[in-house]
């Protein structure tokens, strides 16, 4: 089905205007010449709102009527107001809202449109001109994304599915990426603060040995001083006895032989005082030995503390491993999906549109339209009536105007096309 016969009257700018539209209708002139007008007139007969207010200032009722071919059966579309008519050979069709909408989805007709939405329904807009199918196996087998993941999004947009399980996938992968630093960075200072590892079982064997050469040190030492306090105690006392029975005689000769006595009896105690600095000596070696088994004790739970967490971040890097896995299957996928779009560095990633990494609105204009004008065609070519408008032309170069003409004529789409230029409203068909 093509337009065969445009026809507009009384809107804005368009006194009386009459095209024979072709496969491309070129519609040139300088600021308020009507293109615009004819435009919106277009746009309003297949059902794109009303032209009641678009009455020109002191002109009769406006009105569009589109005279549409059907291999050899003629349509007339009359839109008068807000009222729309659809009637072929003098018989009037009951629901020409529902019958325009069957033949033409008029979205994305016009370019501007899609300019203009955000960046949220420009996505949405995009992924319907694709015409992906919903495939949740086809998805899951490509991605290896699971079915609760997948149910979870609320939408069977695959490109808005991949979109958003990408984005829940990588803010996944940079927490376990967080965690795993973590707990690596603790392992590693756990492993650091422990020190050099101790042979905890060597110390033990140490520490028994050396506990009981203590216990028989200290066992040798109390017998020998009841030994030396038993020998010399009955001397003492005899000696007493007798220095008491001649204290004026002999006091001197007992007092010398007392005297002698108790070095003697030093003497041997100073021997007992050597092995008893021995005993102290082995002490102090027991006591650094119980040292080096706490330490050891404390050194094997830290580092079966850092072998806990050190565990702990490998599976968090594993797990981390196959979420980027999933990313770089799910951007695979996504560029096999989008690769039907003839727009060379295209994506969709966190809810919009870009092109080699800039976001769509950072475009410059002359970009953002051939992008528009490219999705309008993919949309249109599904219609039964594929046509498209486009207003604003002139903010494309003469190159990008002129590739814009050859993806429209490539199509076979029916396109009318404004574009302000110097002087009066001209239309050229082709």
């Amino acid at each position: 089905m093509r337009v065969k016969q445009i026809s507009i009257k009384n809107v804005l700018g368009a006194h009386d205007v009459q095209i024979s539209p072709g496969k491309i209708t070129r519609i040139d002139g300088q600021n308020g010449s009507g293109k615009t007008s004819i435009v919106e007139g277009i746009g309003s007969a297949l059902g794109r709102g009303s032209i009641a207010n678009l009455q020109t200032v002191g002109g009769g009722k406006p009105e569009v009527v589109l005279v549409l071919d059907d291999d050899g059966t003629e349509f007339q579309v009359r839109k008068s107001g807000a009222k729309t008519t659809v009637s072929s050979n003098d018989f009037q069709l009951s629901k020409p809202a529902a019958w325009i909408a069957g033949i033409h989805d008029g979205e994305l007709s016009n370019p501007i449109a899609f300019l203009t939405a955000d960046p949220r329904k420009r996505v949405d807009m995009l992924t319907k001109s694709i015409d992906i199918p919903y495939d949740p196996n086809g998805i899951m087998s490509k991605t290896g994304i699971e079915f609760n993941d997948l149910i979870s999004v609320g939408s069977e947009s695959p490109i808005e599915i991949l979109d958003a399980l990408r984005k829940k996938y990588f803010e996944s992968r940079t927490d376990l990426n967080r965690s795993f630093k973590e707990k690596s960075t603790f392992a590693q200072e756990q492993r650091k603060a422990a020190g050099e590892p101790i042979d905890i079982e060597t110390a033990r064997k140490n520490h028994e040995v050396l506990t009981e050469k203590i216990t028989a040190g200290e066992s040798i030492i109390a017998d020998a001083m009841r030994g030396i306090e038993e020998k010399y105690a009955s001397n003492i006392q005899e000696l007493d006895a007798q220095e008491s029975a001649e204290v004026d005689k002999i006091r001197q000769l007992f007092s010398e032989k007392r005297l002698t006595v108790v070095e003697t009896k030093s003497e041997e105690k100073e021997c007992i005082g050597v092995r008893s600095s021995e005993l102290e000596r082995m002490r102090g070696e027991l006591d650094s030995i119980r040292r080096d088994i706490s330490d050891a004790e404390k050194y094997d739970t830290v580092i079966k503390i850092a072998d806990k967490y050190a565990r702990e971040a490998e599976k968090l890097k594993e797990t981390s491993d196959g979420r980027t896995t999933v990313i770089e299957k799910i951007d695979a996928y996504k560029v096999e999906l989008l690769k039907e779009i003839p727009i060379e560095g295209l994506e969709i990633a966190d809810g919009d549109i870009l092109v080699n990494g800039v976001k769509f609105d950072q475009l410059n204009t002359a970009q953002r339209l051939r992008i528009a004008v490219a999705v309008a065609v993919m949309r249109e070519s599904r219609n039964k009536l594929p046509l498209i408008w486009v207003d604003g032309a002139e903010a494309l170069d003469s190159q990008n105007y002129a590739d814009m003409i050859a993806m429209i004529e490539k199509s076979g789409i029916q396109a009318v096309v404004a574009r302000v230029t110097d002087g009066e409203l001209k239309v050229v068909t082709e």
